[in-house]
């Protein structure tokens, strides 16, 4: 197995490179260290260095490990800028209807179906509900004991642009 960047960190740290090289369980240690540098690019593991050498050094056994996690940072940092420039500053969010938060605030059904039948306007009240995207599974694992009930078709979601006045005002039209 080729440990080439396990190398690159060696070339940020001589006496780690030392270490290394009169390390008698050497070939297992570097194959589990070059494993966990594998999944980030080079010039990353280079920014994570340089960091290191900024504070103070951990021990020559938690280094590699150390740089890869910091490396993993700096190209997440890196694919979260990314993102930022595709989307011109704006947040991006996978569910537009949760926001990515899981919950979902819609009109009190009963409410509605109250409303419907006898065209009064009542208090408008709102209710949460989970969401029917990966954010909602989420939540509901989470907060399993508030037993939320999941986004049903016929649910008015609540329409922060309107009052919710507003809003009930418009169900018999709709």
């Amino acid at each position: 197995m080729a440990y080439e960047r396990l190398a690159l960190v060696a070339e940020f740290f001589p006496d780690f490179d030392r270490w290394l090289r009169n390390s008698p369980r050497r070939s297992r240690y570097m194959d589990a260290a070059e494993e966990a540098l594998q999944g980030v690019s080079p010039e990353a593991i280079g920014k994570a260095c340089r960091k290191l050498l900024e504070g103070d050094l951990p021990r020559h056994q938690r280094l590699p490990f150390l740089v890869a996690q910091l490396a993993k940072q700096v190209e997440s940092g890196k694919d979260a800028a990314k993102w930022r420039a595709i989307s011109e500053g704006q947040a991006t969010v996978r569910c537009r209807l949760c926001n990515d938060t899981g919950l979902v605030e819609i009109l009190d059904p009963a409410t509605v179906k109250e409303r419907r039948e006898t065209g009064k306007l009542i208090v408008p009240y709102t209710c949460v509900v989970l969401c029917t995207c990966p954010a909602g599974d989420r939540r509901a694992e989470i907060s399993g004991a508030l037993k939320l009930r999941r986004l049903r078709g016929n649910d008015i979601t609540r329409d922060h642009q309107l009052s919710a006045r507003e809003q009930y005002e418009t169900l018999n039209r709709v």
